[in-house]
């Protein structure tokens, strides 16, 4: 199982999250509402396979995110 914690947007709801993570073969948990950066909402992302949690992640920041592939990689925690 892989997971990664990724703060959301708080103009995103709760159910455009989990779709989200379920077009991309993952699940979705609101850890809180009030996360460390800016206050938004907290959530992880799980799944089975890393390349589909990858792939969240990679959409989730874009192209023009300033983060390289190995960066995105390496916030995936194996759990």
């Amino acid at each position: 199982m892989y997971s990664v914690e990724i703060d959301i947007s708080h103009e995103a709801s709760h159910l455009e999250v989990n779709n989200f993570a379920i077009e991309h073969g993952c699940s979705a948990s609101l850890i809180t509402l009030d996360g460390p950066a800016g206050g938004n909402p907290l959530y992880e992302f799980t799944s089975k396979s890393f390349d589909m949690l990858l792939e969240l992640v990679q959409q989730y920041f874009g192209p023009d995110s300033g983060f390289t592939d190995q960066e995105l990689e390496d916030m995936i925690q194996e759990v």
